[in-house]
């Protein structure tokens, strides 16, 4: 009774998305689609794509399709799991994203990859570092300087901690030439600050 009233609010009729019996109640998986189902089907995607401007098209698609953290204000710890993974899966998908991006020499869609890493996860100074990068290969050293600024001051602000001594070293290089830098990217690549 309840269901049905708030989906008489929504709009769609009960009848048309809930599959009911005597002892069981749920949706009609084939009367709707979710944003959650778009995103995993866009990462499936780009998963079997043939070629590297196939799977910059998906990862961009479910890039684009990710609205932030899942349930929001819900904390059972079934949501807070699923939150977890869904950001990691994430954080993933953008890393996948900013390297296929590079292998197809777009560095301004490399460039936006690194910066919504950052926007995720302002902690995490591997994404710092790849913006910094970008934009020392884009011939932007005033651009580099700025995210060394701002990495370094949320990581004073945050965890009362310095950069690490490769993002100092390029500012510091920055700032004693004004040269176009190409920087090359670390390897392995490091996971974000444990800030538990």
């Amino acid at each position: 009774y309840s269901l049905r009233r708030l989906l008489a609010d929504a709009g769609p009729s009960a009848d048309e998305i809930l599959l009911a019996d005597r002892a069981t109640l749920r949706f009609d998986p084939a009367a709707f689609s979710s944003d959650l189902e778009e995103y995993h089907a866009a990462v499936s995607e780009a998963a079997r794509a043939q070629t590297a401007a196939e799977r910059s098209q998906a990862l961009g698609r479910a890039a684009s399709g990710y609205t932030g953290e899942f349930l929001p204000g819900f904390n059972d710890a079934w949501a807070f799991e699923e939150r977890e993974r869904l950001a990691t899966t994430h954080r993933e998908l953008l890393q996948r994203l900013l390297r296929v991006r590079e292998e197809l020499r777009d560095g301004e869609g490399a460039l936006s990859a690194a910066r919504e890493m950052v926007r995720l996860d302002p902690l995490w100074e591997e994404a710092h570092y790849d913006v910094m990068r970008l934009c020392a290969a884009a011939g932007q050293p005033q651009a580099v300087l700025r995210q060394y600024q701002e990495l370094e001051r949320i990581l004073r602000e945050e965890l009362d901690e310095t950069p690490s001594a490769e993002a100092r070293a390029l500012a510091e290089e920055l700032r004693q030439s004004a040269r176009t830098l190409v920087v090359a990217r670390r390897s392995p690549l490091t996971p974000p600050l444990d800030r538990g």
